[in-house]
């Protein structure tokens, strides 16, 4: 895959739709259009516009309890068809007290669209930890696979966020990663002297909402 990396400057559009009610279940969805659709940092559609779309479920019986899906198009590079990612995912969060809350899971993706793109396929567990309170919102997580991009490469990505409660319906979040190849013979990132086992992602985003609808901007680098 072709790695589109530069300092980016994203606009989104997110439409928030609740489906139905099911007897014990609740369906929700999104509707998203970016003008770049970045995955820590790097451009997944050669630095192009995606339509995202995610469907969720959560259950009057096991509260806390999550399973979702969610899409997007994609653009692997030359030679390469793979078009679409698909995310499927289920998890469970719970309140430790008013502010602090815990969600872990698990996560597959899986990609279509070239006749090798299930090689890309991978699975990816996460914790997240984060506190709520009238300023705003911190959050400490950590995703590990164990079969990055389908390399049976282990990798770990460990990020921190903080979110400003501007006002009503409008915030300010800033956010830096560490991503970590465990295994540097397998996976390591392109680099411009070379190949590195590990590289940070930082960014910023304003994000605004009204009703069903959000619309953000962002910035987002890397140091590769």
């Amino acid at each position: 895959m072709k790695i589109i990396k530069s300092t980016v400057i994203g606009f989104s559009a997110i439409a928030n739709v609740g489906i139905s009610s099911l007897a014990h279940a609740e369906i929700g969805g999104e509707l998203t259009l970016v003008s770049d659709y970045l995955a820590n940092g790097i451009s997944q559609t050669q630095g192009d516009p995606a339509l995202q779309g995610s469907l969720e479920w959560t259950f009057d019986q096991v509260p806390g309890a999550y399973f979702g899906t969610w899409a997007s198009n994609i653009d692997a590079g030359e030679g390469d068809d793979t078009w679409l990612e698909n995310e499927i995912y289920a998890g469970y969060t719970r309140a430790v007290n008013d502010g602090l809350k815990v969600d872990y899971g698990i996560i597959h993706y899986t990609y279509y669209g070239d006749d090798r793109s299930f090689e890309a396929d991978f699975d990816e567990i996460y914790l997240n930890l984060s506190e709520t309170s009238e300023l705003g919102k911190t959050a400490l997580s950590t995703y590990y696979s164990w079969n990055y991009s389908g390399t049976d490469a282990s990798h770990i990505i460990v990020s921190l966020s903080q979110a400003f409660f501007l006002s009503t319906g409008h915030e300010l979040s800033f956010v830096i990663d560490r991503l970590v190849s465990l295994d540097h013979d397998a996976y390591q990132w392109d680099e411009n002297d070379g190949m590195t086992p590990a590289y940070t992602r930082y960014g910023a985003q304003y994000l605004a909402s009204y009703d069903a609808l959000s619309f953000g901007l962002s910035v987002d680098d890397t140091n590769l």
